[in-house]
C-alpha cells in the first residue's frame, strides 16, 4: 500500500514537471519567435502576445500587471480607423535611457492636423489606472491594437520563464535530469 501511494505521487510530479517542461519550452520558442521576427516581439499570424509588467492599465476593463494580453498587428487599415478609447500597443521610451520599449495603453484623442513632419496623426494615450501615465505618439509608433482578450496570470509566468532563474529551473536542469 504504502509503496502504491508512492508510484501515484511519483506519477503525478513526473506529469508536472512535463507540463511545466513544455509550457517552459513553449514560453522559450515564443521568445526566439520574437528575436527571429525582427520586430522585438513576437508575431504569431497577425496576432502578438504581450505581456504585462505593470497596473498602468488596471481596471475593470482594462488588464494587470502579470496578464497576457493579445494585441492584433496594426495595418495601415488599423490605424486610420482608430479612435478615442481603443487601446493600443506601442513603441515608447518608458524609462528615458534612449530604448524603446512596447507599452499599451488607451487613446485618449487624436490630433489630425496634418501639421507634422513624420507623422500623419498624433496620439495622446494614457493609462486606465493613472492620468499622470500618459504618452504621446506617432502612427509610426503603433504596433497594434488590442483584441480585448486577456489570459490572467500567464504573463507573469512568461516572464519568469525568460528570465534567468526560470530558464535554468525549467528548462536547463529538466534537460540535464
Amino acid at each position: 500500500m504504502e509503496n502504491e501511494k508512492k508510484n501515484v505521487w511519483r506519477k503525478i510530479i513526473d506529469i508536472v514537471l512535463w507540463v511545466f517542461l513544455a509550457f517552459a519550452i513553449l514560453i522559450t520558442i515564443i521568445t526566439f519567435s520574437a528575436n527571429a521576427s525582427g520586430k522585438g516581439y513576437p508575431v504569431f499570424g497577425d496576432k502578438i502576445y504581450v505581456s504585462v509588467e505593470s497596473d498602468s492599465m488596471k481596471s475593470e476593463r482594462g488588464f494587470k500587471k502579470g496578464d497576457l494580453i493579445i494585441v492584433k498587428v496594426a495595418t495601415e487599415e488599423d490605424k486610420t480607423n482608430l479612435k478615442a478609447e481603443d487601446v493600443i500597443t506601442f513603441w515608447v521610451d518608458l524609462d528615458g535611457d534612449g530604448e524603446k520599449e512596447l507599452n499599451t495603453h488607451r487613446i485618449k484623442w487624436i490630433d489630425e492636423s496634418g501639421s507634422f513632419e513624420t507623422y500623419k496623426k498624433i496620439y495622446h494615450t494614457y493609462g486606465d489606472n493613472s492620468s499622470d501615465d500618459a504618452y504621446t505618439i506617432g502612427d509610426g509608433e503603433i504596433v497594434g491594437v488590442w483584441t480585448g482578450k486577456k489570459v490572467a496570470v500567464i504573463g507573469g509566468v512568461m516572464n519568469f520563464l525568460r528570465g534567468k532563474v526560470g530558464f535554468l529551473i525549467f528548462i536547463v536542469i529538466p534537460m540535464c535530469g
